[in-house]
């Protein structure tokens, strides 16, 4: 076989990937070749790599030192316990203290059989090699919901329960978004030879790190031993000192929230049967009983027509009747008669016995009623409960929709699974928190019990919005402004207000229930809800930022002193005790992330509420020294509000970046008062230690160390240098060191490789494949890319003159376009025509492969762009017939000819975008024929609507 017959035997014979082949040959001619993990499509030289690996290392004896498996085959445990524990186990015979083993296709061993595999290269390192890329396990890691956990909790929770685990990483577009944990491992620094590196910045945030883990800077990504203080590393300032906590608790029970929505019925007017007249007055309990016995009439397939009940009376009333009294008690014909009476008989109300001239009737035991249908059940549920009840209502009451508040507020919360939230359900607990927050801020609960308002600028609304998504509510208003005149004091002042609204009366009364009061908050008095209280402190921090987003303070700075953060509040004087008690409330949620704050009150002269309430002016302060605002704006902040949220990370970091300026003068003190004590002058001291003079003689009279003022740039001058993009902050290097560390450990993420640990982000080892991170990690992985056309043509070069073949000269592109870059499907080409034919034409090529041409698939494109879809059918069917494709192969074809069409950019990226469509409906099953007339359908569409 020419693929075996063409295959590589030295380095020199592989075409393309240069940069691969060179890093293999240095190991290779080392004699120091660590694990190895080739990725990439088929064909394009990793088994051909690997026996030259084997050839280059063992010499002609390579093929005892050299275990190939293909693990599409054998993929099980036994085999990683049997074949490869055996071979790895027995010494090498040759120079080189290693054997080689190979496992082709290894994706597809069994994860079981892979952590077999991870064991035996853990249990043989002296016949091993490991590159590995690390942190230190105290290293703290960022998951969802800006919560953070030790890498060493991290990867014990990662290995006790499921891997499907979400973390917080960077994505192409530089957004911090989730991601999926794959793998978490822990290795020993020290078995794979890596120096543990220490690196602090400028803003004293510090990273322990192998020397070859790589961190992201302005330049992208470089190893931590390459890193010098000229680099600038990117860092994500999150927040900080929220843990994971496993809390399984749910936050509403069901049976207190119907005890409150039976409440709100008593309050709205809502009675019992008996003290109503009306079915829509009546309370849940009640509903649900005439509901029960309306379910029960339905049940009665048998009931009689008015008509039908009225010859039954008769007949109960007079069993002796004859057949010819009836009909003249009835005023019917005698084929009137005996139409009605085996309806009766059918339905078992009468038995009839005749004989030649006489009926005899007799009634049965079988209660009889009037009930055909909903007009008549509407009229026995009137008549039995002494009520009115509409016709559509009995209509509803068939697909449960007459329902009481109770069933109608349990059903859609149940719908839309927020009846069961638990503490650890973080995406929907933290909207809901949040939510509550904004509610008692700038939110509004409309007294109708329907409509939930909101108000604040448009990207604020639009960030409450999402979060009333995640909830399940997307049936909100659009955000729209309107001007405003209010007169204040006399005063009288000009406004624009932007708003958006919510109805659901099942969201406002569970908000109600949670603790979110309804109407004029001025005048009605509340406190923090209790599951907010009880809380995580997630649930906790979340609650307390979106409360101050919405109503608080943003950071002021003048210079280098930041003031206070105060939450106002008016509130009716009546309810002086119980706005206090709320805010002691907040201070308590506050003390759990060590945040102080004291309560004040404004007073600003009589104000009062459009119904003439007296009112006053109290605030939640957060006291302004450097340590609370630092805990404040690291550990809470705000959300929603956007330009809020910058401020506060940034005024954290400044914050951080002064307090590193303190702990370097605090090291210095100690060599400064000694430095005096042997008889240094003050202003020689300083200029030694490099500090100020008044520092020096702070020093000696034992004064409290604060933040230079000289060599400390001012809030503005500090955010000009340290803002890089989107999220991320610039950091510059002020130390590295090597440092004494063992335990180093990775997490891999499934779709972007990197996470964020200690605010830094992170490099891991993850490429997309199946191989389970811990052998990946143990592995120099190495990306195989599909050949490119230079290659396929040099290789077509050299079978032509082996072989004796004329090509061509558009035989190489037909070739490239074909193999996809598949050495092997290549080679299979040429062999396969060669057995025929010398002379090798793209006839011949797309013959022998039944691939339809690309101006084939062109011109079906180009038929439906120009409305001829008749035309585009009929050459598509005549096509896929005559190659013999299946509507797979086609819909690839025409994805690759998209590009190609004289179409505008946008209209290119619609008709890509409905291929993926067409193919995954492929996969799952529909008809081939029928979704590739969808297609075209949709070109026609697509290109004729445009114009």
């Amino acid at each position: 076989m020419w693929t075996e017959k063409y295959r590589p035997v030295t380095f020199d014979d592989i075409k393309g990937h240069k940069d691969i082949v060179n890093r293999i040959r240095a190991f290779v001619e080392q004699k120091n070749m660590p694990h190895l993990l080739f990725s990439g499509p088929a064909g394009v030289g990793k088994t051909s790599l690997s026996l030259v690996i084997a050839r280059a290392l063992y010499g002609d004896d390579w093929k005892q030192h050299f275990l190939e498996l293909n693990a599409s085959d054998e993929r099980g445990i036994d085999v990683v316990r049997v074949k490869v524990k055996d071979f790895a186990r027995t010494r090498s015979l040759s120079t080189m203290p290693f054997k080689v083993i190979y496992l082709d296709e290894s994706d597809a061993l069994t994860r079981e059989a892979q952590q077999a595999l991870r064991r035996t290269m853990e249990r043989y390192t002296k016949t091993a090699r490991f590159i590995l890329s690390c942190v230190t396990p105290d290293t703290k890691i960022l998951l969802p919901g800006e919560r953070e956990i030790k890498i060493n909790d991290f990867v014990d929770q990662y290995e006790s329960n499921s891997p499907h685990i979400h973390i917080e990483n960077l994505s192409s577009k530089h957004s911090i978004k989730s991601d999926i944990a794959v793998a978490a491992v822990k290795f020993p620094a020290s078995s794979i030879g890596k120096k543990v590196l220490e690196i602090t910045t400028t803003s004293g945030r510090k990273i322990k790190v192998t020397e070859d883990h790589q961190l992201y800077t302005v330049a992208g990504w470089k190893e931590s031993g390459k890193l010098t203080k000229n680099d600038r590393l990117l860092i994500y300032p999150n927040l900080e000192t929220t843990p994971v906590e496993n809390s399984p608790t749910r936050i509403i029970n069901v049976s207190n929230f119907v005890q409150f929505l039976s409440r709100t019925e008593a309050n709205d007017g809502l009675k019992a049967i008996g003290d109503t007249a009306h079915f829509n007055k009546l309370h849940s309990i009640a509903k649900e009983q005439i509901l029960k016995r309306i379910f029960e009439l339905r049940q009665i397939k048998d009931g009689l027509t008015p008509r039908e009940f009225e010859i039954y009376s008769i007949i109960k009333n007079n069993p002796n009747i004859t057949r010819q009294d009836l009909q003249r008690a009835l005023g019917l014909t005698r084929m009137g008669v005996n139409y009605l009476l085996p309806a009766l008989e059918r339905k078992s109300y009468i038995r009839r016995s005749r004989n030649k001239k006489i009926h005899s009737f007799f009634v049965t035991d079988k209660k009889a009623i009037v009930l055909r249908n909903n007009m008549d059940i509407r009229r026995f549920i009137q008549n039995e409960f002494k009520l009115e009840m509409s016709y559509s209502a009995v209509k509803k009451s068939e697909n449960n929709v007459a329902r009481g508040r109770i069933d109608r507020v349990l059903g859609e919360l149940t719908r839309k699974e927020l009846l069961g939230i638990t503490y650890n359900d973080i995406e929907k607990v933290g909207a809901l928190a949040r939510l509550c927050g904004f509610m008692l801020g700038d939110g509004h609960l409309v007294r109708n019990d329907i409509r939930l308002h909101f108000t604040g600028n448009d990207l604020t609304l639009k960030e409450v919005q999402k979060d009333l998504e995640i909830l399940g509510y997307k049936n909100y208003s659009k955000i729209t402004s309107k001007a405003l005149t209010n007169t204040i004091r006399g005063r009288t002042f000009d406004g624009i207000t932007t708003s958006f609204s919510l109805d659901s009366k099942p969201l406002s009364l569970l908000l109600q229930h949670l603790g979110v009061p309804k109407g004029d908050k001025v005048v009605i008095p509340y406190r923090v809800p209790l599951f907010i209280k009880n809380g995580t402190k997630y649930v906790k921090r979340e609650f307390l930022r979106a409360l101050f987003g919405c109503d608080a303070d943003k950071p002021s700075w003048k210079r280098k002193n930041c003031g206070a953060v105060s939450l106002r509040q008016n509130k009716a004087k009546n309810l002086k005790n119980e706005i206090f008690n709320y805010y002691d409330d907040l201070s308590d949620l506050f003390k759990e992330f060590e945040v102080d704050t004291y309560v004040a009150v404004q007073d600003k002269g009589e104000i009062r509420t459009r119904d003439n309430v007296p009112v006053f002016t109290a605030q939640l302060v957060l006291r302004a020294n450097n340590h609370n605002m630092f805990r404040y704006f690291s550990r809470i902040g705000y959300a929603y509000e956007h330009y809020k949220i910058r401020l506060a990370r940034l005024s954290a970091e400044y914050l951080r970046y002064k307090e590193y300026l303190v702990e370097i003068l605090r090291k210095k003190s100690p060599l400064v008062i000694e430095a005096v004590n042997n008889g240094y002058g003050i202003f020689e001291t300083a200029r030694k230690y490099g500090v100020s003079s008044d520092f020096v003689y702070s020093r000696m009279k034992k004064k409290e160390i604060h933040s230079p003022r000289l060599s400390q740039m001012t809030f503005d001058e500090w955010t000009k240098n340290i803002e890089a993009m989107d999220n991320l902050l610039l950091n510059e290097i002020a130390e590295i060191k090597e440092i004494e560390e063992d335990i180093v450990m990775d997490i891999t993420c499934q779709n972007d490789h990197n996470f964020i640990t200690n605010s830094f982000v992170s490099h891991n080892c993850n490429y997309s494949s199946k191989i389970i991170d811990p052998i990946q990690s143990r592995c120099a992985v190495f990306h195989f890319k599909p050949l490119t056309k230079d290659d396929v043509a040099a290789i077509v070069t050299i079978i032509a003159q082996r072989e004796q073949l004329t090509i061509a000269p558009d035989v190489v592109d037909a070739l490239y376009n074909i193999s996809g870059g598949d050495c092997r499907r290549i080679e299979n080409i040429l062999q396969s025509i060669a057995v025929i034919q010398k002379n090798i034409t793209v006839d011949s090529i797309y013959s022998i492969v039944s691939s339809a041409r690309p101006h084939d698939i062109l011109a079906i494109l180009e038929l439906a762009c120009t409305n001829k879809f008749i035309d585009a059918r009929n050459k598509l069917l005549k096509t896929m017939l005559e190659h013999g494709l299946s509507g797979l192969d086609m819909i690839k074809h025409i994805q690759r000819e998209i590009w190609n069409l004289k179409i505008t950019d946008r209209q290119k990226v619609e008709l890509v975008e409905k291929c993926g469509e067409t193919e995954f409906r492929m996969t799952e099953g529909s008809d081939e024929y029928v979704q590739l007339e969808s297609f075209l359908a949709a070109v026609v569409h697509a290109t004729q609507h445009s114009k």
